[in-house]
């Protein structure tokens, strides 16, 4: 069973500590995305888990066999590059087929393989050509190609297709899922984009400067964020925070008293509260507000931008000191200028500590009916 688990991994470069006490499984056969800005570590993990670094603490495992003194070679594990990392004097053939004529495979079971491998990227005819006359999509094939001809147990995916353009990146997007369900083998995947993450993968692991914030699935970690920046960086366009105050059991933002949440959230978020000065940070997502006009209930602001997207309309909205995304459909068209007040949807609100970003509590879903 190809699992996956690092155990306090903890990586160093000088006085520079780029992954911190990072513990971390990803099971057989799943789709784990590591999803993070740049310099959070994600790269660095990728590369000790495939030993092309080596790690200065802890411990990693794969199919249960510690593999922190193994060579690459001896993880079975194989790596596919943002930059593809062709040899661009070989053919497609012969740079696919490299892997295993190192290995010391036969010429039928070399010929074999990279077949396989280039049908199940529908990249047959480019077989005679070299990296340098083809596309940047059919050039990260042959990489992808040449990393699954050695049938690993472990697939390592770091940043495969973010210089893509758009509509290459989609599609490629499909083939990597498709790839995945054909194999029997376990795909870690490094990506600084959400939607790259939550598309592809069965679990989400979010970093920030070399700590894990939170491991979900791609629901848990858009519906139920672990702390503010989690909050934050998923979700386009991100989580409103807001400022709000705590008093008497009343939360209120801009002017605006919140419906009260939970008792047992209500109790996390007073203690809290009280050790930040009676401040609250509350969540709102764009979609989460419902927009009224000047003289309904809510927090007061004016439109400063407005952009359509087709079957939405995206509104920046300034709210006494505060700039608020509000991404609404049919309904009342606010125009840029115009005097709005949002309300919270009362079983969408996310209270986090406004000291630590810490997640507090949620408003409750409504009970199905």
């Amino acid at each position: 069973m190809a699992r996956v688990a690092l155990d306090r991994v903890e990586k160093r470069y000088g006085k520079v500590l780029a992954v911190d006490a990072l513990s971390l499984e990803c099971a057989h056969n799943e789709f784990l995305a590591i999803l993070g800005p740049s310099g959070c570590g994600k790269s660095s993990t990728m590369r000790m888990i495939a030993g092309l670094e080596p790690i200065t603490a802890g411990t990693i495992h794969i199919d249960g066999r510690r593999v922190n003194e193994l060579s690459p070679a001896a993880r079975n594990v194989a790596m596919a590059f943002e930059n593809y990392g062709l040899y661009p004097h070989m053919t497609v053939f012969d740079n696919i087929a490299y892997p295993l004529r190192v290995r010391g495979a036969s010429t039928d079971e070399t010929v074999r393989g990279v077949l396989d491998a280039v049908r199940m990227l529908r990249i047959e005819a480019f077989l005679e050509h070299r990296p340098r006359a083809l596309s940047g999509g059919v050039r990260q094939r042959v990489s992808l190609a040449r990393a699954l001809v050695r049938q690993p147990a472990v697939f390592l995916l770091d940043e495969p297709i973010s210089h893509l353009e758009a509509e290459l990146r989609n599609e490629m997007r499909i083939e990597l899922k498709r790839l995945h369900g054909a194999n029997d083998s376990t795909t870690i995947y490094v990506t600084h984009d959400q939607l790259e993450a939550l598309t592809m993968a069965d679990r989400v692991a979010v970093m920030n400067r070399g700590s894990l914030q939170q491991v979900g699935t791609p629901e848990d970690v858009y519906r139920r964020p672990a702390n503010r920046f989690v909050a934050t960086f998923v979700g386009e366009p991100p989580m409103n925070i807001i400022p709000a105050t705590v008093e008497d059991g009343r939360i209120a933002v801009g002017g605006f008293t919140m419906d009260p949440p939970s008792p047992a959230a209500l109790s996390a978020i007073e203690a809290a509260a009280r050790g930040a000065g009676g401040i609250l940070d509350v969540g709102v997502r764009p979609d989460d507000f419902r927009l009224d006009d000047a003289d309904g209930p809510g927090i007061a602001g004016r439109v400063r931008v407005r952009e359509v997207l087709g079957d939405a309309v995206l509104l920046t909205v300034d709210c006494e000191g505060d700039r608020l995304r509000v991404r609404h459909g049919h309904g009342p068209d606010a125009r840029e200028g115009a005097h709005v007040r949002l309300r919270p949807r009362a079983d969408r609100i996310h209270f986090f500590d406004a000291a630590t970003g810490v997640a507090l509590g949620r408003s409750a879903e409504p009970e199905p009916s």
